[in-house]
């Protein structure tokens, strides 16, 4: 590809599978469509080529290790539980894999090991009745449709196991089966609730929900990282929004202190060891709040917007931080030294911090100097320069629900009981959190305008009733290895306040 002049490259489709196929036209389209990106080679630095032959040269050699080898453990124990586990045998079963590449070979091992009755299905589309013959997305759809989604108007028992990456973990009910297999774990947890998502649906016959997960080698994860990496994220999951159900294994619990620690990392979800510290860590000290001191809590519920307080300081000079926020935007800023500038969240809570005796002191005589100074600055900063960001054609799905339940009529709504008013917290929280999937949202909010259209406003009462026919608590039911769990899915978040 690059000796030709071009190169192809997009995280979207494997480029290389259309290359193979001389399929120049639908990278061409690919690229129109911001799906693919075209360079050309000679945009390359010079040694690029040198550095390629390199890699080819090291794959080779990875390559020729790897043919004399004709074990397969993992392949091995799959086979011999799908047989011989009472949980797995002659049950319907979902088995998500991260690679297509490893799905064709899953595909290609068990189709006859299980009398025909395996489907595999990726970005490709799906095989299902013979090892060579591909069919198309809208064919294998249907065909899973039938075997798999109880509300299906045709029902089929062809297919037993189905073997899928990523492209079917959302968007499709699978919850005929109630028996799921993690193959290989994804970096992103949420990846990992997804796919539990499918079989774990509103309208299940099963009254629980069995997960088996595959990890790493001990050996292979010590390069890896990727069970701490999956556990401790999914643990902080379960930590914030206060419920201990577990997807992975035994050892997904960590340490409260090593949670702390953890959740102060930023490297943990980005990757980039810059000592900067989380706001999960503030997110959870309310979460405590709220559960250990329910009054004191309410009293931040319930603090005014233009809320002001005063404390010692270390500096000879007043200093005054302050917080604005116009629509989506937020901003700190600080005034010391006759100037004001913009500080983020961060170093804004580490000025502010401190203990619960330390007793409030009262506003300085220049309070009002040292406000000006701020909003002009904000103002500067968010018209002359502009800023704020741009206004888009239309907002998603989340922001029109955000905005609805944000609305003053609808949180200041008398009729609601407080187990309303929690529900509704929680899915703020999960809409902001982005945990709901987009399918869900994007059901939600046709339904909603369907409403406004219907009456020229929106009822509390209907909008409530739409949520919760789409986002319930539900039971379920984990095996790991010999552990089984029975476990409720209750989710509870708690808020975050910068005020």
């Amino acid at each position: 590809m690059f000796d030709k002049g071009t190169v192809y490259v997009s995280k979207k489709v494997n480029v290389f599978d259309l290359l193979d196929a001389d399929d120049i036209e639908t990278l061409e389209q690919l690229v129109e469509e911001d799906k693919a990106g075209k360079y050309k080679s000679s945009n390359f630095k010079p040694e690029y080529r040198e550095l390629l032959k390199q890699d080819i040269q090291t794959l080779t050699k990875i390559r020729e290790i790897w043919l004399p080898i004709h074990e397969d453990p993992k392949l091995d124990r799959i086979i011999n539980e799908l047989k011989t586990n009472k949980v797995l045998s002659g049950k319907k079963v979902v088995l998500f894999t991260e690679s297509k590449e490893t799905g064709d070979y899953l595909f290609g091992n068990l189709f006859n090991k299980f009398q025909k009755k395996v489907m595999f299905y990726s970005s490709t589309g799906g095989c299902y009745d013979n090892l060579t013959t591909r069919h198309n997305h809208i064919v294998s759809r249907d065909v899973i449709r039938a075997n798999f989604d109880p509300k299906a108007d045709l029902v089929s028992n062809d297919i037993q196991i189905l073997i899928t990456t990523d492209v079917l973990a959302e968007g499709i009910n699978l919850h005929r089966s109630n028996v799921l297999i993690n193959y290989d774990l994804p970096w992103n947890p949420t990846r990992v609730l997804q796919r539990v998502g499918r079989v774990n649906r509103l309208g299940s016959e099963h009254n629980s929900v069995h997960i088996f997960n595959f990890f790493p080698t001990t050996q292979a994860d010590v390069h890896l990282g990727l069970e701490a990496n999956i556990t401790n994220k999914l643990q902080m999951f379960h930590y914030i929004m206060g419920e201990d159900a577990k997807y992975l294994s035994d050892g997904e619990i960590i340490g409260s202190q090593e949670l702390f620690r953890t959740l102060n990392n930023k490297a943990t979800y980005t990757g980039e060891e810059d000592g900067e510290n989380s706001e999960l860590k503030y997110l959870t000290m309310i979460r405590e709040i709220r559960d250990a001191d329910p009054a004191f809590f309410d009293k931040i519920k319930k603090l005014p917007k233009q809320a002001r307080s005063g404390m010692k300081s270390k500096k000879e000079n007043n200093q005054m931080i302050t917080f604005f926020r116009l629509g989506n935007l937020k901003k700190f800023y600080i005034y010391e030294g006759q100037k004001s500038q913009e500080i983020n969240f961060f170093d804004a809570m580490n000025r502010m911090e401190c203990k619960p005796d330390e007793h409030r002191q009262p506003v300085p005589d220049n309070y009002f100097k040292m406000l000006d100074f701020n909003k002009a600055q904000f103002r500067q900063d968010t018209t002359e320069n502009s800023k704020l960001p741009a206004k888009k054609g239309g907002k998603s799905n989340s922001d029109f629900i955000e905005r609805i339940l944000k609305d003053a009529t609808f949180r200041h709504y008398k009729k609601f009981t407080e187990s309303d008013e929690e529900f509704l917290w929680t899915v703020r929280m999960m809409l902001a959190s982005g945990v709901i999937a987009k399918k869900t949202v994007q059901i939600i909010k046709k339904e909603l305008e369907k409403l406004a259209l219907a009456e020229n406003h929106l009822d509390p009462l209907k909008v409530l009733y739409t949520l919760r026919m789409h986002i319930k608590p539900v039971e379920i039911e984990r095996k790991t290895g010999q552990a089984v769990s029975y476990l409720k899915r209750e989710v509870i978040l708690s808020e975050y306040f910068t005020a």
